[in-house]
């Protein structure tokens, strides 16, 4: 997703997948099989919460001036109710008014649930958000 403000834009990457952490297996293609459907099935029975509408991160005016840029990346807790109560800064911008820019616009915005088994549950999800000046 593209997101222009004023004369900037920010983007915000699709949320990171989560690494699937590797087990040691005997080399058996039965025990391979029900590890893939076990996969497939969680999956299935599993949704990610998502944003409401767009993103909406006004990029400060001292950054814009200051010409600074920079990837905010960052953990949110979204609750069963749809809304952020946590913004943890996983990997700072470098810059400050950037960093705290993006966790005012995550709590302040409205959401879709996780849901497990289609009932609606609290999830910790990870995103990215790319603040890049452009030369309009």
């Amino acid at each position: 997703m593209l997101y222009t403000l004023e004369e900037s834009q920010v983007y915000v990457t699709e949320p990171i997948e989560e690494p699937i952490e590797e087990v040691e297996q005997e080399n058996d293609s039965n025990n391979n099989v029900a590890l893939a459907l076990a996969e497939e099935l969680q999956e299935a029975n599993h949704t990610k919460s998502e944003l409401i509408g767009e993103l909406k991160i006004r990029y400060p005016n001292l950054s814009k001036r200051k010409g600074e840029e920079g990837i905010v990346s960052v953990s949110i807790y979204v609750t069963e109710y749809g809304e952020c109560t946590d913004v943890t800064i996983t990997k700072s911008s470098g810059y400050h008014r950037l960093d705290e820019a993006t966790i005012k616009a995550l709590l302040n915005m409205k959401y879709y649930p996780a849901t497990e088994n289609e009932i609606k549950v609290n999830s910790w999800n990870d995103f990215e958000v790319i603040f890049k000046l452009t030369d309009e």
